[in-house]
């Protein structure tokens, strides 16, 4: 395994390990999601039943940074998004989606 997907994963681990210690709701949610390595993925990414990660962009952001990308993909699941969009335009159900997930994680002061 090359060295930035296995410092990717090590960061991984490290984020789920903070999820774990300060948000035990999303924590379980995170977890439940299959971590899955994808260069054409800017940060982060859910589709409710895998997570997507850009290994490069992960091997470098901090374990609290890709926490908070973690949180908010494992929000965007408890909330139904990756299954309510129907046929609305995609960009802008992401958007607004995303307004909701960061309200409730803006409640959650360890995130700050």
């Amino acid at each position: 395994m090359n060295t930035p997907t296995r410092r990717a994963q090590d960061q991984i681990s490290r984020a789920l390990s903070w999820l774990i210690r300060y948000d035990g709701f999303v924590a379980p949610l995170a977890l439940r999601l299959d971590a899955v390595a994808d260069p054409s993925t800017p940060r982060m990414a859910t589709d409710g039943a895998r997570m997507y990660y850009n290994p490069e962009w992960t091997a470098t952001a901090t374990p609290e940074h890709i926490a908070a990308l973690m949180g908010e993909a494992a929000w965007h699941c408890a909330l139904s998004h990756p299954w309510r969009r129907g046929d609305r335009d995609e960009k802008v159900w992401h958007q607004a989606a995303t307004a909701i997930v960061i309200g409730n994680l803006d409640q959650a002061k360890h995130y700050h």
